[in-house]
C-alpha cells in the first residue's frame, strides 16, 4: 500500500513538474500556440454568453459594444492563424503537423463565431425566437467542439515534442520523423 501511495505521489509530482522545451521546438510557435489556446477559450465563452442571452424570457438584448469586442477577437484569431501559417516551417516536426491541422480549424472557428455574432446582432428582435435560440445553442456546441479540437492539437504538439526529446535521450526511435 505504501508503494502504491509513493508511486501515485511521484506520478502526480511528475505531471505537475514544468515541461522542458522539446528539442527543435520553436519558442515563437510555442508562444503563438499558447496565445491561440487562450483566445479560443475567450471566444468560446463569448459565443456561450450570446447563447445564454438568447435563452432569456424577456427578449434578447446585447450591447453593441459586446458585438464589437467579439468581432475584434475573431479578427485576432484570424491574425493568429495567418501568423502561425507563416511561421509553420520554423517549428519542430510536431509543431509543423499541429499548425497544418490547426490553421483550417481556426479559420472554421472564426467563420462560425463570426456568423453567430452577425446573426445575433441582426436578429435580436426576430419573430421566430425558438429557431434563433436553437441556432445559438448549436453555435455554442460547435464552438465547444472546435475549441476542443484546437486544444487537442496544441496538446499533441507539446506531448509529441516531449516524447521526441526523451526518445533522443534514451536512444529510442523518434516517431514523428
Amino acid at each position: 500500500m505504501a508503494a502504491l501511495a509513493l508511486l501515485l505521489g511521484s506520478s502526480i509530482a511528475w505531471a505537475q513538474a514544468p515541461k522542458e522545451a522539446a528539442e527543435g521546438d520553436s519558442a515563437q510557435v510555442t508562444q503563438e500556440l499558447s496565445a491561440v489556446k487562450s483566445l479560443i477559450g475567450v471566444l468560446r465563452s463569448d459565443v456561450a454568453t450570446l447563447e445564454f442571452l438568447a435563452r432569456g424570457e424577456g427578449g434578447y438584448s446585447v450591447e453593441s459594444g459586446m458585438f464589437d469586442q467579439v468581432a475584434g477577437r475573431i479578427s485576432d484569431l484570424r491574425g493568429h492563424a495567418a501568423k502561425l501559417d507563416g511561421m509553420r516551417t520554423s517549428g519542430s516536426p510536431a509543431q509543423q503537423r499541429a499548425v497544418e491541422r490547426l490553421v483550417p480549424v481556426m479559420q472554421e472557428f472564426a467563420s462560425s463565431a463570426d456568423a453567430a455574432v452577425k446573426t445575433s446582432r441582426t436578429r435580436q428582435n426576430q419573430s421566430n425566437l425558438t429557431a434563433f435560440r436553437q441556432y445559438m445553442k448549436l453555435s455554442t456546441s460547435l464552438a465547444d467542439e472546435l475549441s476542443s479540437v484546437i486544444s487537442t492539437w496544441i496538446g499533441y504538439a507539446q506531448t509529441r515534442g516531449d516524447l521526441d526529446r526523451v526518445a533522443r535521450q534514451i536512444g529510442a526511435p523518434i516517431g514523428s520523423q
